[in-house]
């Protein structure tokens, strides 16, 4: 089995999918000091850019310090691992026998849970069949720098958890992304899924480093997917539909939100976006509690099919000067609250302001609600 070409087996920690495998010489003149059972949790992957399938490959002791009877140099093709039935439960193996790798495509179909979790040498991962990579399957693998994998339809939650140097991630067939699947990846700059349907909550929180996003396809994105992405300047979402509560909460370097077809904005979904000034909602029927708070920069704001505003929903929006919200039947408490630039608004069908709705709102020059039957 091959988890790419360019790796190797090194002693180390292997904490799961445990077991005694024998590990036998192959038909070579001269048996190697290998021949006998490890567990397998004493074999693992090692990071390095190496040729494929060849040469002399150093097989190190395990971390702790204790040296392992196969410590040295050995021929790769000079080590078989036998012993076990269900190879698709052991993807973190590299087994050759008899001088020929065992077919890749019908052993690596799906990345078990924590294969290789907290295994910090990790450098590379190349997936070129697996369907699926299982929950924590690299989590804190902080040296892991790249992963590959063009089949792979499904990330699960906290795979990719606290890789904190990967920088490029390859996964043009992916469907859905887990919660928490890429949480605090500060190294990641781009993240770029043309198939994604679903981006879970949390999935790229704490992405420091993360500069663009594109999803064509994407029609939900669940709560905090991009919390805290403080480096984000772009965002490709043209069929998003739901965007959850604090999604792109803290998202400071975020100048323009265009999102043709939401229709539901959650609770401080883009609140403390410090360089946001324009938003493009043309087909938003709800604009949750808290949705914009804070949004420094936002000077005007256009919600064509809006009914309700919520609270606090522009609260702190200092340089906000006009709003224009025709459809409007309700204005919560707060929502428009400590907007000291705004100068008019547009509401013809308001029925309801609620307390505190415009307070401090000192630049306010022209309000009409016709139809207003309760004020604050």
């Amino acid at each position: 089995m091959v988890l790419g070409n360019p790796l190797i087996i090194q002693t180390g920690t292997y904490e799961h999918y445990g077991g005694d495998y024998e590990i036998n010489p192959t038909d070579q003149e001269q048996a190697l000091s290998t021949a006998g059972k490890l567990l397998l949790r004493d074999i693992v992957i090692a990071p390095g850019e190496y040729p494929p399938y060849g040469g002399e490959y150093e097989v190190s002791p395990t971390p702790s310090g204790k040296v392992l009877p196969l410590a040295g140099k050995y021929m790769l093709n000079d080590l078989s691992i036998k012993g076990y039935e269900d190879r698709s439960n052991y993807p973190g193996l590299i087994t050759r026998t008899n001088d020929e790798f065992i077919d890749e495509q019908e052993i690596v179909t799906e990345v078990g849970p924590y294969a290789f979790g907290y295994y910090s040498n990790l450098a590379m991962a190349s997936l070129p069949v697996a369907s699926r990579i299982g929950k924590n399957a690299f989590c804190s693998c902080t040296r892991l720098r790249m992963v590959d994998a063009p089949n792979t339809e499904r990330i699960c939650s906290n795979a990719f958890e606290g890789c904190v140097i990967m920088a490029r991630a390859s996964f043009p067939k992916v469907v859905y992304i887990d919660e928490s699947a890429f949480l605090n990846c500060s190294g990641l700059s781009v993240a770029a899924f043309d198939k994604v349907k679903e981006i879970g909550s949390c999935a790229f929180q704490g992405c420091s480093g993360l500069t663009s996003i594109r999803f064509p396809e994407a029609a939900t994105v669940y709560a905090s997917a991009f919390l805290s992405c403080g480096q984000l300047l772009e965002l490709d979402l043209p069929s998003a539909r739901t965007i959850g509560s604090h999604a792109f909460n803290n998202c400071a370097g975020v100048e323009r939100v265009s999102l043709p077809q939401c229709i539901n904005i959650g609770m401080y979904a883009f609140s403390s976006c410090a360089y946001l000034s324009s938003v493009h909602v043309p087909e938003a029927s709800l604009v949750g509690a808290g949705a914009f708070y804070n949004c420094q920069r936002l000077s005007e704001v256009q919600l064509p099919k809006v009914n309700i505003i919520y609270s606090s929903a522009f609260y702190s929006c200092c340089n906000l000067e006009s709003v224009g919200a025709p459809q409007v039947s309700v204005v919560n408490d707060y929502a428009f609250r400590g907007c000291s630039q705004l100068k008019a608004v547009n509401m013809p069908r308001v029925e309801r302001v609620s307390n505190y709705a415009f307070l401090e709102d000192a630049s306010l020059e022209s309000a009409s609600f016709p139809f207003a039957t309760v004020m604050g």
